[in-house]
């Protein structure tokens, strides 16, 4: 095998295991309970007490990936993203 198959066979995985993950977050939306995202908030202060961010430890706590919140500084942009999308509707 040369090294051009190795070095597509290697980008076919990541792409694959990128679109896996998305999938899984699709599946994920809108079914975060509001009784586990308030039991979430209330830990939440202790994470802002080590520094993590609002949407930070929203992903930890979930282990869900969404750069959007993730990376964001504002907490309030970044909540109203959480009950938009991530908050089971019902």
């Amino acid at each position: 095998m040369t090294s051009k198959h190795t070095g597509e066979s290697v980008f076919a995985a990541m792409a694959a295991e990128l679109l896996a993950k998305s999938i899984d977050n699709e599946i994920l939306k809108n079914c975060i309970s509001r009784d586990n995202y308030e039991q979430w908030r209330k830990q939440y202060t202790w994470d802002a007490l080590t520094n993590q961010r609002y949407g930070e430890s929203f992903c930890y706590y979930f282990k869900i990936k969404d750069h959007r919140i993730f990376y964001e500084t504002n907490w309030l942009v970044c909540d109203n993203v959480i009950r938009r999308e991530w908050l089971a509707t019902s």
